[in-house]
């Protein structure tokens, strides 16, 4: 299991836990990923974020580019 971003080892991270299918289940090779989102992500100067579900995490996204476009210690 990936571990979080920290300030040492910057970056965004970003995983869905995959949808459980039955083994008869046709739908089961779908690439699908679980509803539940989550990301987190670290910048060198120490600001770091978490969030959980698809609009805070859609939202930590633009906070962590609009944190890194804006940051001199990336």
């Amino acid at each position: 299991m990936a571990t979080n971003p920290t300030p040492a080892d910057p970056g965004i991270r970003i995983s869905a836990p995959p949808v459980y299918r039955y083994h008869d289940d046709p739908a089961r090779w779908s690439t699908r990923n679980g509803d539940t989102p989550n990301a987190a992500y670290a910048c060198t100067c120490g600001q770091t974020g978490t969030a959980s579900g698809k609009h805070d995490v859609a939202a930590l996204v633009d906070q962590y580019t609009d944190h890194k476009n804006a940051c001199g210690a990336h």
